[in-house]
């Protein structure tokens, strides 16, 4: 699936590899093809980090890198980096 600029009608789903269902805290974190970094607040659905991207989110052209971090019982882990392509619709 194709990830445009500005995009939202979207939802990242990033698999865990386990169950994350008890998790208390669920984060995707990004690096922008700039290299800013930050995170979005995601939630747990079994093995799936998933996140619904917002208006503003996918700012920037290029590839981003994304990863989810999660918290069960206090213990902290965190998923495989993923490259995400997000290009520019034609116009």
């Amino acid at each position: 699936m194709a990830i445009f600029v500005n995009q939202s009608l979207l939802t990242l789903n990033l698999d865990c590899n386990i169950d994350i269902s008890a998790a208390s805290e669920v984060l995707i974190l990004y690096r922008k093809p700039s290299g800013v970094e930050g995170q979005w607040v995601g939630a747990a659905n079994v093995n799936l980090a998933t996140y619904d991207v917002q208006d503003g989110d996918l700012d920037e052209v290029g590839v981003w890198k994304i990863q989810p971090k999660v918290t069960i019982a206090g213990e902290v882990g965190y998923g495989e980096i993923k490259p995400m392509t997000v290009s520019s619709p034609i116009s």
